[in-house]
């Protein structure tokens, strides 16, 4: 038996994460697929956070080139997936079927994963996975430039609206209050302020003016300070307002998540 080499990987993209490194979903062999690869003499590896290959012996028989159907299970490690996914037709309860490439490339996840027939036994993933290994991936992983699936996946994007809870002895003026980056480097700029009643308090509103891309992490942070004078420097009335997690708060309409913070 030789050293065993890279026959087909698949990798897991979206850009949610930092790095595009998707850690929601996980991917293993499914029990006819795992039972096919021992009696092949190949090996499943997880190569990467986001990343698993099929490993096999090049002096060995191999896979039965274009019979062969190596099945596997892709499985959701959050159950915030949906909240951050765009993929409006997804049901986490539903069975689903993918076909993968065997000369591998770039896959739009939400275009190329379907709904399947079959039914989905307790404690299986969402999508089962088939690969039909040919010709095309073995002379592939024997030239060395084994093939490789990238899938991807995207998260929607929102308007942001945040909501400023205070005491009801405190008054501010809306013309005053101001919403931005603390180093001044966020690409987002939010309305002008106005009052509104929240949770039977007095609430001030304002929503970012475009739509902003989920994101685990944003590289900035916001304020909320106000400003009396142009000769005036700004008074900081909240140092730290937190970017929305999409489904904490019931917000203003589809297009928007929403955050509450106390002053």
């Amino acid at each position: 038996m030789g050293a065993y080499e890279r026959l087909y990987s698949l990798r897991i993209l979206h850009d949610y994460f930092d790095g595009a490194v998707c850690r929601a979903v996980q991917c293993r062999p499914t029990a006819s697929g795992a039972e096919l690869m021992r009696r092949r003499g190949l090996i499943f590896k997880r190569t990467a956070d986001n990343e698993w290959t099929v490993l096999y012996d090049p002096s060995g028989s191999g896979p039965d080139i274009g019979a062969d159907r190596l099945s596997f299970e892709l499985q959701l490690a959050e159950p915030d997936f949906v909240l951050y996914t765009h993929w409006p037709t997804f049901r986490p309860d539903a069975a689903y079927r993918l076909n993968l490439p065997s000369g591998g490339g770039v896959l739009e996840a939400t275009e190329t994963i379907v709904p399947s027939e079959e039914g989905r036994t307790i404690g299986s993933g969402f999508c089962v996975a088939t690969l039909t290994p040919t010709e095309e991936t073995i002379g592939a992983a024997r030239t060395g430039t084994p093939s490789c699936c990238t899938l991807r996946f995207h998260a929607p994007a929102y308007r942001w609206e945040y909501l400023f809870l205070t005491e009801s002895d405190i008054v501010l003026d809306c013309e005053t209050l101001c919403l931005e980056a603390v180093d001044g480097k966020s690409p987002y700029r939010f309305t002008a302020f106005e009052q509104v009643q929240a949770l039977d308090r007095a609430a001030y509103r304002t929503t970012s003016e475009e739509a902003i891309p989920l994101r685990e992490s944003y590289g900035f942070r916001l304020r909320l300070s106000s400003s009396t004078g142009a000769n005036r420097p700004k008074r900081t009335l909240l140092r730290d307002v937190q970017p929305p997690i999409p489904g904490r708060h019931r917000s203003a309409g589809p297009e928007f998540v929403r955050q509450i913070c106390g002053l």
